[in-house]
């Protein structure tokens, strides 16, 4: 029996305790749970629809928001047109009403930036949970033709990422060490990873990419890019080589990775999206960024090169945003 560690299970813990356990296997469902795939597909009438779950636990700040777009991140990153969402809000005893309205204002004043429709839920105050817990489960639909049409990876296609990595893990320690900070980031630059709750949203990443053909998008959330890129290769049984001096990391990052120590490729990235393609991506397309940072090898081996050295992109581990909240 082992203790775990916060975060996500390790890719040894999902396998062993999680994926072997799938209930009974249907014609109608398209997929089974696996590393690097966020969402589920199963048949509609004349479509497929796609389905992932993803809860809140390391901030309440604006944690209403947050939960619509992290789980429309996952939707969307699977090619499929937001749809509906269910709720779930676990609230700690004294939570008052005024919190749990403001929550509800807040995911709905979200849904309706995707036009979206909450259809259900669950809402209850808890002695087992020390701060206010929400959990959405998304779901979307595509069309049977685009699924079918969705191209296996191969190697030599490239690997891109979409604005900057670890823009919510920024955002995140600022708003819960902001005190701590003020010593090493000016009030310009803590309001600045304040806002940057506008940039972890995929949706107009997914938008603009929409006239080039795409194998797989991903959007980077715990574990980083590194943690992504990790999960994606071994999904697909494929390698990768990527070039660290590609990757884009903001300056507020970078400050904040070195007062804290931490790897700004193993921070929470919602709002990046990693995706693979053959075509030649714009650099720059409507005001977002987009950067080729690596290749798909035809072996299993994950790597990265930084400073003229190569490394090993090792498996995730606990996000490095547990090191400091």
């Amino acid at each position: 029996m082992e203790n775990l560690k916060n975060g996500k299970l390790s890719i040894k813990q999902l396998n062993e305790s999680v994926f072997s356990y799938i209930g009974e296997k249907r014609q109608d469902v398209l997929t089974v749970p696996s590393i690097g795939q966020d969402c589920g597909y199963f048949l509609g009438n004349d479509d497929i629809i796609s389905v992932t779950s993803d809860p809140i636990t390391a901030t309440s700040k604006d944690i209403g928001r947050l939960a619509v777009i992290v789980n429309m991140n996952d939707v969307l990153a699977s090619f499929a047109t937001p749809l509906a969402i269910t709720v779930t809000i676990l609230a700690p005893k004294n939570t008052t009403d005024y919190e749990i309205k403001t929550i509800m204002s807040d995911i709905s004043a979200e849904c309706k930036n995707y036009k979206i429709q909450i259809i259900g839920g669950h809402s209850e105050i808890t002695s087992a949970v020390n701060q206010i817990i929400v959990s959405i489960t998304a779901f979307g639909r595509l069309s049977k033709e685009k699924y079918k049409s969705i191209k296996p990876i191969e190697a030599g296609q490239k690997i891109y990422m979409s604005k900057e990595i670890a823009l919510e893990g920024t955002m995140v320690i600022v708003n819960e060490k902001e005190q701590d900070l003020k010593s090493i980031l000016s009030e310009k630059e803590i309001k600045t990873a304040k806002k940057f709750i506008d940039k972890i949203s995929v949706f107009e990443d997914v938008k603009l990419l929409e006239k080039y053909n795409i194998s797989l998008m991903h959007d980077v959330t715990e574990g980083g890019l590194f943690g992504a890129l990790y999960e994606l290769m071994n999904s697909v049984k494929k390698g990768c080589i990527i070039n660290y001096n590609d990757i884009k990391i903001n300056s507020i990052t970078k400050k904040i990775c070195t007062n804290y120590n931490l790897d700004p490729a193993r921070l929470l990235s919602s709002g990046c999206l990693v995706f693979i393609s053959d075509d030649i991506i714009d650099k720059k397309i409507n005001g977002i960024n987009f950067s080729q940072i690596g290749v798909v090898l035809d072996m299993e081996e994950k790597m990265y090169i930084k400073d003229g050295k190569q490394y090993e992109i090792k498996e995730p581990y606990s996000d490095e945003l547990y090191k400091v909240i």
